[in-house]
């Protein structure tokens, strides 16, 4: 299964930990002093929270993959693309691991937004 990532910097950790379990409905699975995490599977979205120093908005996006045969064929399709793209195995997102990893794809604003 794949799932949406997105990692968001925020001013107020706590403010914003009540904040988004309030739209999304349920606290989160993780909650740390410095960044919340929700792994979602209806909607198959795993979102992050942080307050660590960065500008407050998107900080990454990325998705979430069960297998490294996955990774690979969403890294290949992308490329070809001309997508810049980064596989990250065993990557981590608020001090969870995630053995099969991330594909996090880096877009320029002006164009995609």
């Amino acid at each position: 299964m794949k799932r949406i990532h997105i990692h968001i910097a925020v001013n107020d950790l706590t403010d914003s930990i009540y904040f988004y379990s309030t739209i999304i409905g349920v606290l989160p699975s993780i909650e740390l002093n410095d960044c919340a995490n929700w792994d979602l599977f209806d909607p198959a979205v795993n979102s992050a929270i942080s307050g660590r120093g960065h500008a407050g908005g998107v900080n990454h996006l990325g998705i979430q993959v069960d297998s490294k045969d996955e990774l690979l064929v969403m890294s290949q399709r992308l490329d070809g693309a001309e997508i810049n793209v980064s596989p990250q195995e065993n990557a981590s997102c608020c001090y969870s691991q995630y053995p099969f990893g991330f594909l996090c794809c880096q877009f320029q604003a002006s164009r995609h937004m």
